[in-house]
Order: C-alpha cells, then structure tokens, then sequence
C-alpha cells in the first residue's frame, strides 16, 4: 500500500522521491535525479549506488539497483493489489516492456500515457521500494512478518494491539 497504508512500517523503507518534511517540495531519495521528456511519456531516474537493504533474520542485505524499481512497480499492479494508485501504475506501466533499465542505477518507464506529476506518484506518497532478492528468498508471506526497505530503521517485531519495534540503522546511507 502507500504511505497512508504503511505509516506503520515507514522507518525501515525509502523511497524514489522524498519530500522535503517542511515545505514537501520533492527532493533525492533513492533517486538522486529525474527527467521527464516533452512529451511527458518517458521518465528517467538516476539512482543512488551504494544503498543496500536492510537485514533481516537469515538474510543479508543487498544493494538497491533498477531491479528493484520495477519489482515494486509489479508488487504495486498486481492483480489483488490494495494500493489506491494501483489503477494509475497499471494504466501508465501496462507491462514491463515499458522500463528501458540502462544499467543497475539508471531505468526509464515508458508511460502507456503522458503523465505530468509521476514524481508525485514515485514520491513517499504510493512508491514503497521493496527488495526483489528478499521477496524471492522469503515470498509474500516472510515479507508481511519481517517487512525489508533501505530505511533508517530495521524492523525487528509487530505485537498486534500493540506496538511496532524498529531499530536504527548505524551505517544507514
């Protein structure tokens, strides 16, 4: 889900686009920059090196690259998908012959449709990155009980009714 749907699990995840905490103005996150072509069809984004997931119990973290962009890109379309922008993503990223991925920290989406504001779209608001190696390693299910990001916060447990735990990060980037 986005933002609204992951208050909860905000500390550990990044996203492509931040937004600024006063002035909400959008700002690099794991994007460190992005285009929009005249036509407002392609969009390019330049992501950070270096960023690598946070670990989990019998997994170790690895680097976020472009995969991982487009992993979050078919979480958030799926079929069942409870995200409230899943129509929009659907709608401008049919299928994913539309990312052209020019290296691991470079990747264009192709828009089915012009869209103007997809850095909104890509911002803290809807786009949870999520971690295409871990989902691979621990499915749908592992992932609901021990939630991996690049956040500042690792997740360490959820006692329902009650309280989520998280603990900082020491080399977050």
């Amino acid at each position: 889900a986005g933002f609204g749907g992951v208050i909860q699990i905000r500390p550990a995840f990044d996203f492509l686009i931040g937004n600024d905490r006063v002035t909400y103005k959008f700002e690099p996150q794991l994007a460190t920059s992005w285009s929009i072509s005249t036509d407002g069809k392609t969009w390019g984004f330049k992501l950070k090196e270096g960023v690598f997931f946070n670990d989990a119990p019998g997994w170790k973290g690895t680097e976020f690259t472009s995969k991982d962009v487009i992993h979050t890109w078919k979480q958030d379309t799926m079929e069942d998908s409870a995200l409230t922008g899943a129509v929009f993503w659907q709608r401008w990223l049919p299928d994913e012959s539309h990312f052209d991925v020019k290296g691991p920290y470079e990747i264009d989406m192709h828009l089915a449709v012009p869209e103007p504001i997809l850095d909104f779209w890509a911002s803290e608001l809807t786009f949870v990155i999520q971690s295409e190696d871990y989902w691979n390693a621990v499915g749908d299910e592992g992932y609901a009980k021990h939630p991996v990001g690049t956040g500042a916060f690792s997740f360490v447990e959820r006692e329902l009714n009650s309280h989520f735990l998280y603990e900082k990060v020491e080399d977050h980037w």
